[in-house]
């Protein structure tokens, strides 16, 4: 018995490393399955055309062995086209290296090689019909290019991550705000207990600002093996609190649902893993799209279910519209939009279907139209806030029945139901002026990270972006519904505002790791990940 064992452990081990030896699609390797799939279908509308001009077996066999040895002689041909616009001159070579050995940044040496080459090359086509000699012709490029060094700085101080003080410091306003609503709404003492967790998203903040999130991409399979052995390593551990899975740590406790937070990033890595693999790779992706969810779901909240979808779904329209799958624009929009609508349907059939699903949303319903005593004491509460809040300055107690609710609501310290609310109690204790401050910030932020977002030249770069900017807008806008008494959706974090070590600490990391796209993303292309 044991000896079958060791044997299947040898067997699932051997599997698990071909699999993670197995290489991505590298550009080459797209280009030529595009050329195949060219080249079948050229053959298929061939052979229609002879059987329906009425030749024979024979004839047709004949022929399509004609056609076929006409295209590889026109393929041969463009290859040694192209072989001959490499740098035949090791002068005009040398030049190339010279300037990009004075680019620091690695990262876009590569790209800077091509478009310098191509130059030297449309340079060199210009002097030859001139009626310049190869040779004059070579060395008369080189020349006029100039000085190598003082081309390769030049390039150099163009050619640098770009530094995103914009975005670091509206992260560092809406940190700061979240410190001045725990030390002012909840009036708790600055110590170690607030400190530390501070400190520490500041960490990651900046580890992730200086990474390199191409990581994702290029440790595509690690990535997604070290998230799943989180899930794996983390259930042994969790307890349920308030309807919530958390595990405790060092007497800390860190909620398991705020790791919904961090699921899009392996599912990038799942996207980049199956970029060119045609239709399986698509519903490969819809199907781990649907894993991760289900796993988000069993785990507690359905806001983070929502977070992750809308967020996985982000990244997926943008994999489709630049052909990420090699299927073809037209053909991946038509799928995505089969697909959509499927998803669609098979989630409101769960939503009605399946009697948890189907309690939470009554119960979500009845938050929203019942009355005081109908279930929608919650809202009711909120509205009674709102009501008697100022424009600048303290609000006043209602004079109702809900004037002790109220009163014992806002004086709650590391309540659930108060940190959820913490933008009604800030327009109570300051004003709506406040609330409309914190929010301006917000949407200053989102503007501003959406302006980088567009001007991302990678698919992937764009993918990561939109994911990581939809995650952080999602719970910005489920927040901020739910103290407006809208109350469908419960909230999760306002981002670097509302209380919570671990969505703190996670939130810090995604706001770093969007910067980090920012700051990189010019020297980011799509075949060199694929290459790498």
């Amino acid at each position: 018995m044991g000896v079958l064992v060791v044997q299947g452990f040898k067997k699932i081990w051997s599997r698990w490393k071909a699999w993670l030896s197995a290489e991505t699609l590298s550009e080459k390797d797209l280009m030529r399955e595009e050329m195949a799939d060219r080249f079948s279908s050229y053959l298929a509308e061939c052979r229609k055309a002879w059987k329906a001009a009425g030749m024979t077996v024979a004839e047709q066999k004949e022929a399509e062995e004609t056609e076929i040895s006409l295209i590889l002689e026109k393929m041969e041909s463009e290859e040694k086209a192209e072989e001959t616009q490499l740098l035949s001159s090791s002068e005009m070579q040398n030049y190339v290296d010279t300037v990009c050995d004075q680019i620091r940044w690695k990262q876009t040496r590569k790209a800077v090689a091509e478009e310098l080459t191509d130059h030297l090359l449309l340079q060199k086509e210009a002097f030859l019909a001139e009626g310049l000699s190869e040779e004059a012709a070579e060395k008369r490029t080189v020349e006029e290019m100039g000085d190598g060094i003082a081309v390769g700085m030049a390039l150099d101080r163009t050619h640098r991550p770009k530094p995103q003080w914009q975005m670091v410091l509206v992260a560092a306003v809406l940190l700061s705000m979240g410190l001045f609503c725990r030390l002012t709404i909840d009036e708790v003492s600055f110590g170690v207990d607030m400190a530390v967790p501070v400190l520490l998203a500041a960490a990651l903040f900046g580890a992730a600002y200086f990474l390199d999130f191409t990581l994702l991409a290029r440790k595509a399979k690690w990535v997604i093996l070290l998230f799943l052995a989180m899930l794996i390593l983390l259930v042994p551990f969790v307890e349920k609190s308030g309807g919530e899975s958390v595990f405790f740590f060092f007497d800390y406790a860190y909620a398991l649902t705020g790791i919904a937070l961090l699921a899009p990033l392996p599912f990038l890595s799942v996207l980049f893993f199956m970029r060119g693999r045609k239709e399986r790779g698509y519903w490969l992706c819809w199907l781990a799209m649907a894993v991760l969810a289900a796993l988000l779901f069993s785990f507690g909240k359905i806001s983070m279910v929502l977070i992750f979808s809308i967020s996985a779904y982000g990244a997926f329209v943008v994999a489709v519209g630049a052909d990420w799958f090699s299927m073809g624009k037209q053909k991946g929009k038509r799928l995505l939009a089969l697909t959509t609508g499927a998803g669609i349907g098979v989630g409101t059939l769960a939503m009605f279907g399946i009697p948890a699903m189907r309690f939470r949303l009554s119960f979500a319903v009845a938050r929203m139209a019942g009355g005081e005593f109908e279930g929608g004491y919650f809202r009711y509460l909120v509205e009674n806030i709102w009501e008697n809040c100022r424009w600048l300055g303290r609000g006043t107690l209602p004079q109702n029945e809900m004037a002790m609710s109220v009163r014992l609501v806002l004086s709650q310290r590391q309540d659930l139901f108060s940190n959820d609310i913490l933008l009604s109690r800030l327009g109570f204790a300051y004003g709506k002026l406040a609330v409309a401050l914190v929010l301006a910030v917000f949407a200053l932020f989102f503007l501003l990270s959406f302006q980088q977002i567009r001007k991302q030249r990678s698919a992937f770069g764009q993918m990561t972006a939109l994911s990581i900017w939809l995650v952080l807008l999602m719970q910005t806008v489920f927040f901020t519904a739910y103290n407006l008494g809208f109350m469908l959706v419960a909230p999760y974090a306002l981002p670097l505002v509302s209380y919570g070590n671990t969505v703190l600490c996670i939130n810090a990391l995604l706001i770093g790791l969007l910067c980090s796209v920012f700051r990189r993303g010019e020297g980011v292309r799509d075949k060199d990940l694929a290459a790498a």
